[in-house]
């Protein structure tokens, strides 16, 4: 069997196996449709190649689609390292108190809050009531299939756990996490002088969401939370793009200031 061939053989199903949890919980998203749609596609090549293995065309697609794979590894590798290390590194920052925990949002039912969102309000309910003064910004707008703002069912949740109304701020606007970041970063500026931030979000959103942290001009370290551990590979994969599309844009912003 030709190498192009096993390849792909290999990729389609480590592909297929990271996306079939969310695909049985119907949790659709890039990091679960994308990975599928190319493992049918490989698995499809893989077919023709074996059915007409004397097709130069088929031979071409094959060096073409090992390529793409030997150079989507590598940059999924070193995201990931960046994921890890970033995770590690922010989370290890000191807490001095003076912060705002800026809490981002994730999906809203209508009877329930997802187990993400509400390991992320736990978070940020760990930090303030270890700190009495810390402010805090839930953000998150609301989506079409939502009951509400993510950012109006966030202060809900964290008032009926005994924090204040005056301690909370709400931004319920935003329907990315790159708006989160744009829409509360006046609201920050208000509560922290210091325009420190603790981002309460999962563990593998902390890298990408301290980068948009810094494109704002906030010092941020974070508050992790781990849920959903078989969901964590299509998670994981979805993050990728959007580290890069945040180093682009951070890379552009500095690169406008200098001038």
């Amino acid at each position: 069997m030709p190498i192009p061939v096993i390849v792909c053989l290999i990729s389609a199903c480590f592909l297929l196996v990271v996306s079939l949890p969310a695909l049985l919980q119907k949790k659709l998203h890039f990091g679960v449709v994308f990975p599928t749609a190319v493992s049918c596609l490989l698995f499809l090549y893989a077919a023709l190649a074996c059915i007409l293995p004397d097709s130069r065309p088929l031979r071409i697609c094959g060096v073409f689609l090992t390529g793409c794979i030997v150079f989507g590894a590598v940059t999924a590798l070193i995201c990931s390292l960046f994921m890890c290390f970033g995770w590690r590194r922010f989370s290890a920052l000191r807490v001095k108190g003076d912060e705002t925990v800026l809490v981002l949002g994730c999906r809203v039912y209508p009877d329930h809050l997802s187990k993400m969102l509400v390991g992320r309000l736990q978070a940020a309910y760990t930090l303030l009531c270890r700190y009495p003064g810390m402010q805090c910004v839930v953000s998150g707008g609301k989506g079409e299939d939502e009951p509400c703002s993510e950012a109006a069912a966030m202060k809900r949740w964290l008032v009926k756990k005994g924090i204040h109304p005056s301690r909370i701020k709400e931004e319920g606007f935003s329907r990315s996490t790159m708006q989160n970041f744009s829409f509360s970063a006046a609201l920050i500026r208000q509560l922290s002088r210091s325009g420190r931030i603790i981002i309460a979000t999962d563990f593998f959103h902390q890298f990408r969401s301290a980068l948009l942290a810094q494109g704002e001009g906030l010092i941020s370290c974070g508050a992790a939370s781990f849920r959903e551990p078989f969901l964590l590979p299509g998670y994981w994969l979805r993050e990728i793009p959007g580290i890069l599309y945040a180093g682009i844009l951070l890379l552009r912003k500095k690169g406008v200031s200098h001038k």
